[in-house]
């Protein structure tokens, strides 16, 4: 009966002790250098202004950059709708690729861009 407690105690004791992860080799195997830090799908972000959407943005994917400038990128498209003081919708952009640059206030898009004023 000894032997079945020491025995039980010593496989406990393996186990929390023999499982450790160092980060810096996780990283190592896991992550490249142009690997983004964050990926997100079906992303809806919404701007407001004293309770009111400003803007509206959806994107299917977007892959968020913070070596050097802040960026985030939709290579799989991207629509913005911007709305009007009084809340009306004034404009749609939609385009195939996006990338907004937080470090300097910009957003770019490329390919088969559109708007449309309802």
């Amino acid at each position: 009966m000894l032997f079945k407690k020491y025995i039980s105690v010593v496989i406990i004791g393996f186990l929390l002790f023999s499982c450790s992860n160092d980060l810096e080799k996780i990283k190592k195997v896991t992550m490249h250098n142009n690997d983004p830090d964050e990926r997100t799908t079906e992303l809806y972000l919404i701007q407001t202004d004293g309770g009111k959407a400003k803007i509206r943005l959806y994107a299917k994917v977007a892959e968020s950059f913070s070596k050097g400038d802040k960026i985030i990128i939709f290579n799989k498209g991207v629509k913005v709708e911007f709305y009007t003081d009084q809340g009306k919708l004034s404009s749609i952009l939609t385009a195939k690729y996006g990338k907004i640059n937080e470090s300097k206030g910009t957003m770019e898009v490329l390919d088969s861009v559109r708007v449309f004023n309802p």
